[in-house]
């Protein structure tokens, strides 16, 4: 698919403060979803797509924890963003309960692009994105990517790069 960039980050960002201290993931769920409905929505309406979201959470200390979910793939739907960002706090979970929480999405323009014949199909792109992100928790984000030959004569010079699915074929 063609990714070109439309808007900033905070054109797209829905954010929510609680009355309570949330400090576990079953009291973060409910707040996490509508916010994420929210977004997909009004991403929705502008036939536009998140590559990558970005999550604040106010903290009760008075500081705040941000970091980044990439998506493997522009997606639009809740439900696989609700899980990326599950991983992403299983991974690295938060230091305090939370008051405040913001999801900012960075928008694209996501174009379909029809197979060839003779290939075979892709998988889902949701279910490649939640599957490279369990693949990160689990392996750790420094040992998972695509493996790239560095130009040496060592025998062991690879480096990883961030995984991108390849780009579709000119027509």
């Amino acid at each position: 698919s063609l990714r070109r960039p439309i808007h900033c980050w905070l054109a797209w960002q829905e954010a929510q403060g609680v009355d309570w201290e949330i400090d576990s993931w079953d009291q973060l769920v409910p707040v996490l979803g509508a916010l994420l409905d929210r977004l997909t929505a009004r991403l929705d309406a502008a036939h536009l797509s998140a590559d990558t979201l970005r999550l604040e959470l106010g903290l009760a200390t008075g500081g705040h924890d941000e970091r980044a979910v990439s998506l493997a793939y522009p997606l639009r739907e809740p439900k696989p963003m609700l899980a990326l960002i599950a991983l992403e706090l299983e991974a690295r979970p938060p230091s305090g309960p939370i008051t405040r929480v913001a999801v900012s999405a960075h928008a694209v323009r996501a174009e379909p692009v029809q197979g060839g014949l003779g290939q075979r199909p892709s998988p889902a792109l949701r279910d490649l994105a939640a599957t490279l992100a369990r693949l990160a928790t689990l392996v750790g984000r420094d040992n998972f990517g695509s493996p790239v030959l560095l130009d040496s004569h060592r025998a062991d010079a690879i480096a990883l790069e961030p995984f991108a699915p390849p780009p579709s074929p000119e027509r």
